[in-house]
């Protein structure tokens, strides 16, 4: 070197510190972690519109239920009441939504017995589940139903402390009941 001139700085190659070293690493990291809460939060909306549209479904097939019903076939216990008496001495059920009006004969075949009972269906078990409760009471009946349009087959436990029927059968010794209905045109 000559004259005024300084000499070069060298500058070394200093390590990075730990931050300034990973921030690639910690921008990959955060933006996997944004990631996964967007694909949290996609997920969660998902299950959202899921619940939603099952408890959808659920009220529309409880609406199916509407109306007026009458019985046209009925075992308890393996025994069956004859058509004719059924026909003579008619039950109905009203149903509105998620309530049902029961409109019983008595014993005597004149008076009528009323209740009123809570549904509460399952549609996508199977067999397909309903639950009658009657909140006066605090008893539930569990069974299970057939539904079309126009008929509606269900088959109860008889005591509310009875197992769900698993099949369409009311033998005799099988404390259950098995009904037909018929919804009542306009």
């Amino acid at each position: 070197m000559t004259g005024g001139e300084s000499e070069p700085i060298l500058v070394r190659n200093r390590p990075r510190s730990p931050k300034t070293q990973s921030s690639g690493k910690d921008r990959l990291n955060e933006s996997r972690k944004e990631e996964a809460r967007s694909n949290l939060i996609l997920e969660t909306l998902k299950q959202t519109e899921k619940l939603t549209n099952a408890r959808r479904d659920k009220q529309n097939a409880r609406r199916k239920f509407n109306g007026k019903w009458v019985a046209i076939a009925h075992t308890s216990d393996g025994t069956e009441i004859p058509a004719d008496t059924l026909e003579a001495v008619p039950w109905y059920w009203i149903v509105d939504d998620a309530k049902l009006l029961s409109k019983r004969p008595g014993s005597d075949g004149k008076t009528i017995h009323e209740e009123k009972i809570d549904i509460d269906i399952d549609p996508y078990k199977i067999p397909q589940t309903i639950d009658l409760i009657n909140q006066e009471k605090k008893e539930t009946s569990k069974g299970i139903y057939v539904f079309d349009e126009n008929t509606l087959e269900v088959c109860f436990a008889m005591n509310s402390d009875g197992d769900r029927p698993g099949d369409f059968t009311a033998k005799k010794d099988s404390k259950r009941s098995l009904m037909v209905w018929k919804r009542v045109k306009k």
